[in-house]
């Protein structure tokens, strides 16, 4: 294949709709090699090629092909976990880190967090939303606030997104909890809790309450 059809081909498969695959470029020169990578092709052979250059491009297939497979294998444990447990894989691991003599009925329902030098365990069902304040999280339960610093973004690897999603910027809230959403003029929906407590969800959050049916 001349070199401007093999371009031609990269930029047809770019603008395809499925993942592509890994795609080694071989050419008779190196004219065409930054062109290749803009189209982050695997790797870039030289004619003539070397047994030992060949040989290196095949291990690093082989290596690429192992590290996709753990990949996959890690998300579909982490989407099993949150369908069990409530709680995301690195949610999961930090309960079994922190909670040694919990059995596995208490890692499904508790969320584990640092709170001064001791580690607590808290229900799941407990807790009505958690909020960011500084460089502090506020983890509000239905007995009181626990003050941790962490981030947001860090409950949200933890917990799981359908039951734990964020309704905005600086909150995070327990679908469980919520007895009404009723939208606003602006597009907004204001969710009440069972404890009377009323919060903003954005309209750039709103979408993703919708997608679990609560509008």
């Amino acid at each position: 294949m001349r070199h401007h059809n093999s371009i031609e081909l990269l930029d047809k498969l770019n603008g395809a709709i499925v993942p592509l695959p890994k795609i080694v470029f071989v050419a008779a020169s190196s004219e065409f090699a930054m062109q290749a990578f803009e189209y982050k092709v695997f790797d870039y052979l030289l004619k003539p090629i070397s047994n030992c250059r060949f040989k290196a491009c095949l291990d690093r297939l082989g290596n690429a092909l192992l590290e996709n497979q753990a990949l996959l294998a890690q998300t579909k444990l982490n989407q099993l976990l949150c369908s069990k447990t409530g709680k995301s894989l690195d949610g999961f691991m930090q309960c079994l880190e922190h909670s040694k003599q919990a059995t596995l009925t208490d890692l499904q329902q508790t969320i584990s967090i640092k709170s001064g030098t001791q580690w607590l365990r808290i229900k799941l069902e407990n807790i009505l939303w958690i909020e960011a304040a500084g460089d502090y999280m506020c983890i509000h339960t239905l007995d009181e606030t626990h003050i941790v610093r962490k981030t947001l973004r860090q409950f949200e690897a933890e917990l799981d997104k359908w039951c734990f999603p964020r309704i905005n910027r600086s909150s995070i809230i327990n679908l469980n909890q919520i007895t009404h959403l009723t939208p606003n003029s602006n597009g907004e929906y204001m969710a009440r809790l069972v404890s009377g407590v009323e919060l903003k969800v954005s309209r750039k959050y709103k979408l993703k309450l919708s997608a679990l049916n609560l509008n």
